[in-house]
């Protein structure tokens, strides 16, 4: 493992983004304005959320609303997005980058998350080699999650199955059930003292994307826990606004759901487990390649156990966590280069070996 030190990243969401079509035609005419509200939210903290994972984002493509996806029988809201990264792909447009929320995903956990298609990904996605030789939500579904490493490759869970891209750039689908369709949430999933409305949702939705990635289980070991912050020295634009962190434990405390309490940030609970979970419970005694001229930060906080003291002293070294572990390095045209990495606002934990699997 190592880290890259990187500064936050600049939080600028474009004019146009989460903007709800006013096409009377559009299922979008059937929402409240609240219900529009907070469509148009979850598209703009999908884009902060983008930035957070490097995405090469550029905006709204072509003047485009949030709309019903596809038309005459949607099954998702969608936006299009222009990319930086422009190439060739099987829907015909070099600069499309697809912003997808999913009815599906709304059902199950409430959460209304919207996950990204771009790259490599997005060619596969628009290739008639889904269900029934349809592309696009029709032939694989809409998203249900972002891209992860699967055995050496990159992958996406679809309503319909996971697509998957080789070291080749070579695209596969596998038509499945997504693991966590029709499981029930755990009673204690979710569960602090006196959050707010939007928690345990979202806490349900990132269970259910860390079993569609492959975690076989994720049993909590009891409620989570809420620690507030008692000052603001964190060190990112608008940390004055972070007054806490939700920490939920599973399987015995080897794996954690990790949701920053701030207004700033996207309200989705980050998925940790090893080797990234080690390398904060270690970060009092053992620094990382790149990390030697870190300095922990003071946070004030009351922990009463060893484990969350321990933890909170790595979120003080590495900062706050903003993405999920994820496909970082290289490019579109060398993945054999990919690695898995974990942004925090301090910088990049990587993981060097992952690739090599």
């Amino acid at each position: 493992m190592f880290f890259t030190p990187a500064a936050f990243p600049s939080i600028v969401v474009p004019p146009g983004v989460g903007r709800i079509t006013t096409d009377l035609r559009d299922i979008a005419a059937t929402l409240s304005a609240a219900e529009r509200d907070a469509l148009s939210a979850s598209f703009k903290a999908a884009y902060i959320n983008g930035i957070f994972r490097e995405a090469p984002l550029a905006g709204v493509l072509g003047g485009d609303s949030v709309h019903g996806w596809p038309l005459g029988g949607p099954s998702a809201w969608v936006q299009n997005w222009r990319t930086l990264a422009p190439a060739n792909n099987s829907w015909g447009i070099p600069e499309l980058l697809l912003a997808i929320r999913g009815f599906r995903e709304e059902r199950e956990t409430s959460a209304g998350r919207v996950f990204l298609v771009h790259g490599q990904m997005l060619d596969k996605y628009g290739r008639s080699a889904g269900v029934n030789g349809a592309n696009g939500s029709a032939g694989y579904g809409s998203p249900r999650g972002y891209e992860f490493l699967h055995n050496g490759k990159k992958a996406q869970r679809f309503d319909l199955g996971l697509i998957t891209i080789d070291r080749e750039g070579r695209g596969a689908f596998f038509p499945e059930s997504p693991p966590s369709l029709g499981l029930e949430p755990p009673a204690a999933l979710g569960v602090f003292a006196d959050a707010a409305g939007h928690v345990r949702p979202a806490f349900i939705t990132a269970w259910k994307m860390a079993l569609d990635r492959g975690i076989e289980a994720m049993i909590p070991d009891g409620p989570g826990q809420y620690f507030a912050f008692l000052d603001s020295a964190w060190d990112f634009p608008g940390a004055d606004t972070l007054s806490g962190i939700y920490i939920q434990t599973f399987n015995e405390r080897t794996i954690l759901l990790v949701l920053p309490d701030s207004p700033v940030l996207p309200p989705y609970p980050r998925f940790m487990a090893s080797p990234f979970l080690e390398v904060l419970l270690s970060a009092s005694w053992h620094t990382l390649p790149g990390g030697e001229l870190l300095s922990p930060l003071d946070i004030n906080f009351s922990a009463d156990e060893a484990f969350y003291r321990a933890f909170m002293r790595g979120l003080a070294m590495y900062g706050i966590p903003l993405t999920d572990p994820m496909p970082i390095g290289g490019d579109e045209n060398d993945p054999a280069s990919w690695r898995e990495g974990m942004r925090f606002s301090r910088g990049w934990l990587v993981n060097p070996e992952y690739g090599n699997h």
